[in-house]
Formats: structure tokens, C-alpha cells, sequence
């Protein structure tokens, strides 16, 4: 078999190895997501972030940037879903990886009461429905 008949220009064969480069690519990065979503239901915890602002990418989706403290140290997060989102200083419950807080995701369906100041430093390992507001 001869390579040359098959890829008869230098650019085919470029164009094959960026798309199966592009696949590997996209697999790796599904992986990834996937282990993260894993780790976020099996080693969680909640604790309130408070949004930030509203960052509008050039080239990209809006997003709301939000922050949370776990054991005096913080983390942001960012949220797409800004619909019914309260930006600045509104607070939602955040569940969050105890290894990782990194690795966290904002629950907006869960607005907290404006009166609730203080939080547990690793969070609760309980979803507290009596800071929601309902």
C-alpha cells in the first residue's frame, strides 16, 4: 500500500492528524468533567457563595462570577444559568467538593435569607433548608 496515493497532499494527512488530535482532546476533556461531576456527588458539602459580578467575555457567554469560603479560604465559581440570578451580593447555597472546593457548583434554586451572616467554616454536610428563602 502506498501512503503517498493515499494522502496525496501533505495537507490531508495534516488535516487528519489535527482532527484525531481534536478528538483525543475532546475526550480527555469529558473525562475529566466526568470525574469532577463524580466527585462532587459522592464527597460534598454546602456552604453559601455570594455573586460577584456579571463578566462578558469578548468571544464567549456572559457569566456570573461568585465566591465561597471554606475554612477561611476562598474560591470562586462561575454560573451561565444568570436567569433569576441576583448579581451583586446575592446569595445562594453552593455545593461544593470537601477535597477539592475548587470543584464546586452554585445551586441558584436555593436563594438564602438575607439575614443569615454566618456560616459553618467547612460548611454543612446537609443541605440547610432553614437559611432558604422561600
Amino acid at each position: 500500500m502506498n501512503l503517498n496515493k493515499i494522502f496525496s497532499d501533505k495537507d490531508d494527512l495534516s488535516h487528519i492528524i489535527l482532527f484525531i488530535g481534536l478528538l483525543i482532546f475532546i475526550i480527555v476533556v469529558s473525562l475529566i468533567y466526568k470525574n469532577r461531576n463524580k466527585r462532587l456527588e459522592e464527597n460534598f458539602g454546602y456552604t453559601i457563595g455570594v455573586t460577584q459580578e456579571i463578566k462578558r467575555p469578548y468571544n464567549s457567554n456572559d457569566y456570573i462570577l461568585y465566591e465561597i469560603k471554606v475554612n477561611e479560604k476562598s474560591y470562586s465559581g462561575s454560573l451561565l444559568d444568570m436567569i433569576n440570578v441576583l448579581v451583586p451580593k446575592g446569595k445562594y447555597i453552593v455545593k461544593y467538593d470537601f477535597s477539592n472546593p475548587n470543584n464546586n457548583k452554585m445551586l441558584k434554586e436555593y436563594k438564602v435569607k438575607d439575614t443569615v451572616f454566618e456560616i459553618p467554616n467547612s460548611g454543612w454536610t446537609q443541605l440547610p433548608m432553614e437559611i432558604i428563602d422561600k
